[in-house]
């Protein structure tokens, strides 16, 4: 049976991060993606199955290690004209949306480009879009939301299947899409305001409260 690894490669990620925080940043971040993008080309994009359990790590390493570069190399980067990268940032959007609407997988050579150009590309010129008030509360909603959906979609999904099958005794495509993208997020929004930012919250003040404390330290004790 195929099973779904992201969140566990997602997880291995950070925790790798969180241990060489102190270790010079644009380095690593550099050797990681030469490494896990070379593993990538050759051996193909996987991770989400157990037969390509092993290929997550070059996946996710890739991925998560230009992530850190658009982090750490963003004011260096980005030049003063800001319109030009915000008509950019709406071009490489309708060019998401176009490549999501492809009812064919796309060639190894496409998901290689989007993902190691079209998509860090999109990262970074979205973060010069300029947004109104109202805009930038909705995208940081939209934000917050993302991570349960992620984490969520895939079990809901499998639920509403099933009981849609077992109800119906047959699959049905369009009552199906409309229960699930219903219950995704409803139950991401439950998730969110009732789980995700109490326990974001009270790690917070945890964390704020030891830096505080080892701040407070006199040096000599």
């Amino acid at each position: 049976m195929d099973l779904s690894f992201p969140l566990f490669f997602e997880v291995v990620a950070n925790g790798v991060w969180w241990a060489v925080r102190f270790g010079p940043q644009v380095s690593i971040a550099v050797a990681t993606f030469l490494l896990s993008a070379s593993c990538v080309i050759v051996y193909g994009i996987g991770g989400d199955t157990t037969a390509t359990f092993w290929l997550g790590f070059a996946h996710v390493g890739s991925s998560f290690s230009l992530g850190v570069l658009i982090y750490h190399l963003n004011e260096a980067l980005a030049p003063k004209k800001r319109h030009a990268l915000s008509a950019l940032f709406w071009c490489l959007a309708l060019l998401m949306l176009g490549l999501f609407c492809i009812q064919v997988e796309a060639l190894f050579s496409i998901k290689l480009l989007w993902k190691f150009a079209f998509a860090p590309a999109l990262v970074w010129t979205g973060s010069s879009v300029d947004l109104s008030a109202i805009q930038t509360r909705l995208c940081r909603y939209l934000g917050d939301l993302s991570y349960p959906i992620y984490a969520l979609h895939y079990p809901i999904f499998c639920w509403v299947n099933g009981v849609i099958q077992a109800f119906t005794g047959g699959k049905n495509p369009a009552l199906e899409t409309l229960v699930v993208v219903f219950a995704v997020l409803a139950a991401s929004h439950l998730f969110l305001q009732l789980y995700d930012k109490p326990v974001r919250s009270y790690l917070d003040r945890r964390v704020g409260w030891r830096r505080s404390t080892n701040s407070a330290t006199p040096s000599g004790s």
